[in-house]
């Protein structure tokens, strides 16, 4: 079956993090992502996950959903999207 997430190792993965995140630890990856390769991971502060894609539109569009109708939803809130040589990540709250 053809996959459409994006194809990177985990040791890819924890460097862009923690690029962003220098404190992040405990990476796991999570198989629930149809379109995009999705990780969580741990701070001091709180759980993350992580969703990488080649393309950033529906981060865009979750941020923009989470930011209208967050208040009256249970969705997580989008923290940051982060672009890496032409790869996107998204890092909301867990």
């Amino acid at each position: 079956m053809k996959s459409f997430k994006k194809d990177v190792s985990d040791q890819w993965v924890r460097a862009i993090v923690k690029g962003h995140y220098p404190d992040a630890e405990q990476f796991k990856r999570i198989d629930i992502g149809e379109l995009s390769r999705v990780d969580q991971f741990m701070t001091k502060e709180k759980a993350y996950v992580a969703h990488i894609r080649e393309h950033p539109e529906s981060f865009y569009t979750a941020r923009d959903v989470y930011n209208r109708f967050g208040a009256r939803l249970p969705i997580p809130k989008v923290v940051a999207i982060h672009e890496h040589q032409g790869t996107y990540l998204m890092v909301s709250e867990k």
